[in-house]
């Protein structure tokens, strides 16, 4: 009986009976068909324990993982679901969207979000959750639709919790925030630029240091279009220098307005560092500095005026001082005085006379070029024959020194005032015979370089320092040092040179090394299609 119950065991577990009982000619019968059922049997118990190895696999995941069947039907949470939404399993299990962990104003958002990613997934999506006290987390999804034979089976969801990574983000905007409020607060202008110099963003300061109407104006543009155009050299090089140092400080430049005035500005520069701590443009601040600028033109001015003041009393004491004595000694002592001497005392008054002379017309010649009012009165000169004359005059004035005249033959004829430029080539010769000992040549030539004629005096003299070279055109260049060397005048004779000069459309310039000598130099264009300019020079 035991081999009887053993092989009914295994009857039972091989077949199903189908159906129990059937119906012949009215009567029931008991029937029995048997099937083969052992691979069903073997099949549903490998889903059973790949299902029951699936949910033991998800159960230990960190991450939090809900499945979802297609009525969208929680079909099952793991514990870190649980843990980080604070519903538990029976709370969730069943239940059909929305969800509860869906905030009532985002839930419009969370449903399209939903049903994009049952019907194709998501990879990447960021929802802000809450939890079952209400407190907001948030969460990056990544999910899979999973379909059998074509159907849609379940919807597979992994969560990873971002709240940290967010709340992070956040406040890095909000510090990013509070630094722009802070660059739009502040009083200088902040420019931040690629590595090639176009602008990426500016403050209001900027907006307004350069009279734009709003920043679309001057994003996309290129800093060198708020550069003055004789200072791109520098700021190019200064470019330069900020990569290699990171940083420079308190450089001038001249800046430009949207209707193309300048201003001067102080400007630092820093390198601005991307993510990988390389460079990727430069931060820029700038200040508009022209009330120091005039503040500081004030105090020189008034400095200027101060010493203008002192020298103008040492000049004129001195010729005063030669009137007074010469006219006092003719007016006492004219019946004692022989011819001779009341000659002498005459010519003693003349030549005083004559210095200060020099001396009003130099102070009047640079009043009327600060204000403009210098007339000029041009007209077709040969300018070979103007400086014959000068060097003619020269060597009656200092026969001690060998003047040397070089000008080529053939110069053309130049439009110019030949009064103010025969005061120009009288003051560069006059300075060269007072600063070089007597006995030592004074050289002036004359050429022709392209569109200019070129006219320069040289000299063996004391010569300039590098250091005061480039000062040598300004007012009251050197007054202590050649009154300390007994050496008259107001400092002003080079000036007015340069403001004639360039008065002309010409240039002036000094070239000198200490002890060796100077020589200076000034060009006048040649405008030559005018008819009274075609003839050439006697």
């Amino acid at each position: 009986m035991k081999g009887d119950d053993k092989t009914k065991e295994q009857l039972i577990n091989k077949v199903e009976i189908l159906p129990p009982m059937v119906h012949i000619q009215g009567k029931p019968v008991l029937q029995g068909i048997f099937g083969d059922i052992t691979e069903r049997r073997k099949a549903d118990e490998a889903l059973g324990e790949s299902e029951e190895f699936s949910s033991s696999l998800l159960s230990y995941s960190p991450n939090p993982t809900l499945v979802i069947n297609p009525d969208t039907s929680i079909r099952y949470v793991n514990p870190a679901l649980e843990n980080l939404t604070s519903f538990a399993s029976a709370e969730l299990i069943g239940r059909k969207a929305p969800y509860p962990w869906w905030p009532e104003e985002r839930l419009d958002k969370a449903t399209r979000d939903f049903g994009r990613a049952i019907r194709k997934g998501a990879e990447g999506i960021e929802e802000l959750f809450q939890k079952k006290n209400g407190e907001r987390f948030w969460v990056e999804i990544t999910s899979t639709p999973v379909r059998h034979n074509g159907r849609f089976k379940y919807y597979l969801a992994n969560w990873v919790d971002i709240t940290q990574r967010k709340q992070a983000e956040e406040r890095l905007q909000e510090l990013g925030e509070e630094l722009r409020r802070m660059f739009e607060s502040v009083t200088d202008g902040i420019t931040v630029t690629d590595l090639g110099g176009i602008i990426t963003y500016v403050n209001k300061r900027v907006v307004e240091m350069h009279g734009f109407g709003s920043k679309d104006e001057v994003l996309g543009k290129s800093i060198f279009d708020l550069i003055a155009r004789g200072d791109y050299e520098r700021a190019e090089a200064n470019m330069r220098k900020t990569l290699e140092e990171e940083a420079v400080t308190g450089i001038e430049y001249t800046l430009v307005r949207a209707e193309g005035s300048e201003f001067p500005c102080e400007l630092s520069a820093s390198v601005l560092k991307g993510a990988s701590n390389n460079s990727v443009g430069f931060i820029t601040v700038t200040r508009d500095i022209t009330e120091r600028k005039r503040a500081l033109e004030y105090e020189e001015l008034n400095r200027l005026k101060s010493d203008l003041l002192s020298t103008v009393s040492h000049e004129l004491r001195t010729p005063l001082a030669t009137i007074k004595g010469y006219s006092t000694m003719l007016v006492d002592y004219d019946r004692r005085l022989g011819h001779e001497e009341k000659r002498e005392c005459l010519q003693s008054i003349d030549k005083a006379t004559d210095r200060l002379t020099e001396l009003v017309d130099h102070l009047l010649d640079m009043s009327r070029l600060d204000a403009g009012l210098l007339k000029m009165e041009r007209k077709p000169t040969g300018i070979s024959r103007l400086v014959r004359e000068a060097v003619a005059e020269a060597k009656l004035r200092a026969p001690r020194h060998k003047i040397v005249l070089k000008v080529r033959k053939g110069l053309p004829r130049v439009n110019i005032d030949a009064k103010r430029v025969r005061q120009v080539l009288d003051n560069l010769i006059d300075n060269s015979i007072k600063y070089s000992e007597e006995g030592s040549s004074v050289v002036v030539c004359g050429d022709r370089v392209g569109s200019e004629l070129h006219i320069s005096v040289a000299d063996q003299g004391i010569g300039i320092s590098a250091e005061n070279l480039l000062r040598v055109f300004e007012r009251m260049y050197r007054i202590g040092q050649r009154l300390t060397q007994g050496m008259g005048g107001l400092g002003l004779g080079l000036s007015i040179c340069k403001g004639l000069v360039e008065a002309h459309g010409g240039h002036i310039w000094m070239e000198s090394e200490e002890g060796k000598g100077s020589k200076c130099s000034f060009t006048l264009p040649i405008e030559t299609r005018k008819a009274g300019m075609r003839g050439k020079d006697a």
